[in-house]
Order: C-alpha cells, then structure tokens, then sequence
C-alpha cells in the first residue's frame, strides 16, 4: 500500500463483508464503506470538477460522513483540510484565505458561520451540505447519486501532499503542517508494531475527528487493522460513553486524560466490571499524570498507556510499551522506525537525564508548514522536526516531558517549568486541577501565576497553598499568586487553555 487512499479498499477486498464502522443505528462493511467513498469521489471529480492538489475542508461533527468525505477527497486527487468545529468565522477565514480552499464539505448546523465567513473570503467557494439543501450549494446525497467510476488513483504517489493539518498554537495564527501519504502511512504502521492490536478489536471513538490524535489512532490504524470502528457524537453525554463500552463490547478505548478522570469519578455499579470487554486504554493530547495513570489502572485492572506525539508527527511519536516497562509519568519511548534526542539551544545532543528540547527524525515528520518557509526552517533542522516541547530521555530510554519551551518562565534569570509546579500542586489532597503561567514582572522578569480548582466542598486557603509549595520547590518556583476558581477554560480537545489564562494573569 503506498497512498492512504487505498486503506479501506484493500481492507474491503480482504474482509468484504466485515463491519468497518457502527454509528446510531447504520452499520456499514468495508464493502459498503468503499462503495459509498467511491460514488463522492465520482461525484467530486465529476460534478464538482475536483483536479488534483485542490484542497477540499471538512467542517462536520462526528459520523460516517466524515470518513466517507476524507477518503473521496484523497480518491478524487483532492487535499484534505480537516476544520476545527469550534472555530469562529474569524479563525475560519483565515484558515481559508492561508491554504486558499475551493471546496467545502459541511452541515447545516454550521452554515450561520460558513456564512458569515464566506462573505469576507476573497476566492470562489464550491459547498458541499451533507443534511440540507441550500440554493448555491451541492447536496450530498445528489452528488453521491451518480452513475461515473471512481477517479483513478494513477500518478498519485506516497509522497504527494494528503493532508493539511492547522495546528493551534499557543501563540500567533494557526499553522498547517503538510503531511504526505507516506507520513500518514509509516505513522500507523509503526503504531501497529508499537502495540498488539488486532483484526477482531472494538475501538470506540468520541473525541472530535478534526483533531489528528483522534482521526490517526481512531480510524486510519483500525482500518488498516481490519477492525471496527464506533462512532459517537461526542463524549457527552459521558453516561452513553460508559454504556457503549459494554453494549458496543469496545476492547481498545483511545482518550485524553480529562476523560479518564471523569471514569476515576464515575460511580460504577461493581457488575459493570465484569461484563467489559476493555483489554487497552490509550492516553494523548496532554500530559497524563503519573497520579491518574495509576489510579485508573488499579480502579478499572486494565492497562493505560499514555503516549506523546504532535500533528507535524503524523502525530504518534512514542507511547509506553503494553508487554514491557510502563512507567508512570512517562511518554514512553520512541516508536518503531522513529527516533528522538533531547538537545540544547545550539542543537547539541544532550545525554541521560539532561533536560532540553525534543527532537524527532523519522518517515512520520511533515514535509513543512504550508507556504512558510521560514516557519518550515524553523522547525526543520537537518532532518529533525523541532517540537518546542522541553523534556528528557533516562538511561533505559523513556522519555519525560517536562513542558513547552514557549511556556518556559524565567524568573530572575532562571528556568520555571509550569507543569514540574502544577504536579507538585495537583499532588495536594484538596487541589482538583491546576495551571501555572507566566506574567511580566518590573523586578523578576517573569513571575509564576497559579490557578487552581479545589475539589467539590473543600476550601482552600491561599496561604497554606502557599506553604506547601515552599516545602516541595525552590523558592523562585513558588507561584506569586494563587488565583482559586471554579473551573478552568479548555480548548475543544479538553487541554487547559494557557493563552486564556495568560491574557487573566
């Protein structure tokens, strides 16, 4: 297999009559699945007149259509430009105007925004609507209703652009990291020799498709598996998750950490552990929690591992090892075929235990940043993809994220990593979740600013806070200010939104 649009069609060849994805009430077999991927690629290359290296957006919640839309789209020649569900018509737009989009997959329910949108955009745009008819608009089922062959796939080659990825940023306007066929490819292959998954295994899948976690480990890896697919249309709510669990008979349950502690707190009746079926717990997006990870492992006595990776990666970059050493708090260690280093400012390799940058190498790493190329060398150095993310690698060679570069705060001259003082605070019997950013300070340069949620009915007194901080860290690591609130702001995929709190600090 050598373009990602062959993934369910080699599958559908294989195991024709197999159930490839569940969703509500329809069920589809791989057969079906590429039955359907090729009459909207018909319809793209044929109606809509789709030429190669057009990219085409996908603005849609959860479900079949989604997948059927992605797989047309690279059958058809087309690039995908997978669209964040959450975003304004402002943050639209410029995704738009930046990768200059002709066409346009969406839903009713965000056509107030596509509109709005639309009206400032500078290029003509060809919109496809999955569930309603709109006068200047292509409607699915008519485009899917056609009677021409799929488009060949002749001439599409495992190093042609497949997918734009526009990654958030914690600073400045969003980026989209180009990924080839090949990257995808050689990602999901080396997670299948990372892990023992197999044919016969249930992945579920809630988290949002846009995001590159989800769409590689939650779709591209079981259909080149063979397995089943279930789909829901959100994780809330998060009552339907647990039923589908056992219902579904779900035997690999891929997440972020914010999910798993919603199971940590789940009242479950004792009889709901006998009947599931679960055999693998995966966690990315963010940090884990060494606290959590053991936690839910003793509660659920099923494995969890948490992973590491980055959408300029393709994304997987390492994940702890099922049948070997899981060690709590780390990421895990490289995947097969993909290397990391820690390095210094000057791109010096760093050895056991010293703490610099993460550096990644392998057939997985994006082409580039879509027309930047000076973001492009920035990330790019000599075949290694720069990821701003500070950490270390031990002796055994597990790897430990210590926290973003961008993050960093600098007080006095010296190094405060945010996240080495938010586990300290999340250590407290009576602090739920926490956050800790940087502000500008006339004296220190930067201060540390903490944010911290208590858990339900306990008061938390700053001073005390404060205290415990000052046994457990070095004094200029101590947080000037402890800002206790009741909830602190999340981006789509459940990661605590620094730039929020930045702008609040």
């Amino acid at each position: 297999m050598t373009i990602l649009s062959d993934l369910v069609g080699q599958s559908s060849l294989i195991r024709k009559n197999k159930l490839a994805v569940t969703y509500k009430k329809q069920k589809l077999s791989y057969a079906e699945l590429q039955q359907r991927i090729d009459h909207l690629a018909a319809g793209l290359a044929g109606s809509l007149g789709l030429v190669r290296g057009e990219r085409v957006g996908i603005l849609l919640k959860n479900g079949p259509e989604y997948l059927i839309s992605y797989f047309a789209i690279l059958r058809a020649g087309g690039i995908v430009v997978p669209l964040n569900t959450f975003l304004t018509a402002d943050e639209l737009l410029y995704i738009f105007n930046d990768c200059q989009l002709k066409v346009l997959i969406t839903g009713d329910g965000f056509m107030s925004t596509v509109k709005t949108m639309a009206a400032a955009y500078r290029q003509p745009l060809k919109k496809i609507i999955v569930d309603k008819k709109y006068e200047d608009s292509f409607y699915w089922p008519e485009l899917m209703n056609t009677t021409a062959a799929s488009p060949s796939t002749d001439g599409i080659s495992a190093e042609d652009l497949a997918v734009i990825l526009y990654t958030s940023g914690t600073t400045g306007y969003p980026k989209g990291a180009m990924l080839s066929h090949r990257n995808l490819l050689a990602n999901i292959e080396s997670c299948a020799r990372a892990v023992p998954l197999r044919e016969k295994d249930v992945f579920i899948l809630f988290l949002p498709m846009f995001h590159a976690f989800t769409f590689t480990v939650c779709v591209l890896l079981p259909f080149y598996l063979g397995a089943r697919v279930v789909i829901l249309d959100s994780v809330m709510p998060f009552h339907r998750v647990i039923k589908s669990l056992v219902v579904d008979r779900i035997s690999v349950f891929v997440s972020i950490p914010l999910v798993y502690k919603l199971m940590l707190k789940a009242r479950i009746p004792s009889v709901f552990f006998w009947l599931l079926p679960l055999r693998l717990c995966v966690s990315g997006g963010s940090p884990l929690g060494a606290e959590v990870q053991s936690a839910f492992e003793r509660k659920f006595n099923i494995p969890l591992l948490e992973g590491y990776g980055l959408s300029e990666a393709a994304p997987v970059v390492t994940i702890n090892p099922l049948e070997d050493v899981r060690r709590p708090g780390s990421i895990g260690r490289p995947l097969p075929g993909v290397e990391i280093q820690v390095v210094d400012d000057n791109g010096k390799q760093l050895g056991p235990n010293e703490v610099g940058e993460i550096v990644v190498r392998g057939p997985n790493v994006m082409q580039g940043y879509y027309r930047s190329e000076e973001l492009t060398s920035q990330a790019l150095k000599n075949s290694w993809l720069y990821t701003g993310d500070v950490g270390r690698i031990n002796q055994d060679g597990y790897a430990y994220i210590v926290d973003r570069k961008k993050e960093m705060i600098l007080v006095h001259g010296m190094n405060v990593y945010p996240r080495e003082v938010e586990e300290i605070l999340l250590a407290h019997p009576r602090i739920a979740e926490a956050a800790v950013v940087g502000k500008k300070d006339e004296h220190h340069g930067e201060i540390p600013i903490a944010f911290i949620v208590p858990k339900r009915k306990e008061n938390l007194a700053v001073k005390e806070i404060s205290q415990y901080c000052r046994t457990h860290l070095a004094g200029y690591k101590v947080p000037r200010q402890f800002r206790v609130v009741e909830a602190l702001p999340k981006t789509a995929t459940g990661k605590i939104s620094k730039k929020e709190l930045r702008e609040k600090a």
